[in-house]
């Protein structure tokens, strides 16, 4: 599967569950040595970027990882889910910034 597949998967799984939540996130992630990740603030580098649905009981859920190539696209789509559904989006990386 390529993150082409997998982000047709996540916006279907967002479909399914924009009307639990309350906003569309946006983070940079870095992975450490041990395999654990970690969302990183703005102006920190990031090693590949997460999209996670803020749901109405404040639970954070991660809907996908992709590369920073995808960046682009996961703002297109947020965008959007936006307008349509009138979630929030929030950003919490700076694209040049990426590893």
């Amino acid at each position: 599967m390529d993150n082409d597949d997998l982000m047709n998967i996540c916006l279907e799984t967002i479909l399914d569950n924009v009307f639990y939540s309350v906003a569309l996130e946006i983070y940079g992630v870095t992975m450490d040595g041990l395999g654990l990740c970690k969302t990183t603030a703005n102006n920190e580098p990031f090693d590949f970027v997460s999209l996670y649905l803020r749901l109405k009981e404040g639970e954070l859920v991660c809907i996908g990882d992709f590369g920073s190539k995808y960046l682009d696209r996961l703002h297109e789509i947020s965008n959007t889910l936006s307008l349509k559904y009138e979630l929030p989006i929030f950003c919490y990386h700076d694209k040049a910034l990426a590893k």
